[in-house]
């Protein structure tokens, strides 16, 4: 009887070693303060972007990593301070000879053969303008007292703001609703 208990415990150390990981999941942080017509730009390739107005002046970006296979500790956020406000991406790990980089306006990102997804939560205050990039995601954005440029490829975009709103996506939907009679929707 013991030694088939033992033997028990046995294949079930063996079955839990051959079971795959389990998802991962890893959370970045940062709050920050801009003035009135700077641009907080947020870079992303693969993940939701949820951005609401915030209830102070303070922007704060939460981001959750989230990887099956990849480890989220791969992909590092990276924060980009400039003349005209702050750039915040998710860069992954170089995989070709050119090196992966977070640039305000741009930059590169070759996620080759991983599948981390980062997904954002980002409260703007007001008078914060808002840029957003994604591949693989969808962006929704409620009430920001700013001027908003969002886009993503595989992803729908529901955008509301009290500036004027720019919005592109290639294979989702775009639905914008201006918050203020003096709102501007401007599809690219």
């Amino acid at each position: 009887m013991r030694l088939t208990s033992m033997l028990a415990l046995i294949a079930v150390g063996v079955a839990t070693l051959a079971t795959p990981a389990a998802a991962q999941d890893e959370e970045f942080h940062w709050t920050g303060k801009l003035a009135p017509g700077q641009t907080l730009e947020i870079r992303g390739v693969s993940g939701d972007i949820r951005a609401e107005r915030a209830t102070g002046s303070e922007i704060r970006v939460d981001a959750r990593k989230h990887g099956r296979r990849s480890d989220p500790a791969s992909v590092h956020i990276e924060v980009v301070p400039w003349d005209g406000g702050v750039t915040i991406c998710a860069v992954y790990p170089s995989r070709d000879d050119r090196e992966n980089e977070c640039r305000p306006g741009g930059g590169h990102n070759n996620t080759r053969n991983n599948d981390v997804s980062v997904a954002w939560t980002i409260q703007v205050p007001d008078g914060v303008n808002l840029e957003t990039h994604t591949v693989n995601g969808d962006v929704n954005v409620t009430e920001i007292g700013g001027d908003v440029t969002a886009s993503t490829v595989n992803g729908d975009i529901d955008l509301s703001t009290r500036g004027t709103a720019e919005a592109h996506t290639v294979t989702g939907s775009i639905v914008t609703v201006p918050v203020s009679p003096a709102a501007v929707i401007m599809p690219w």
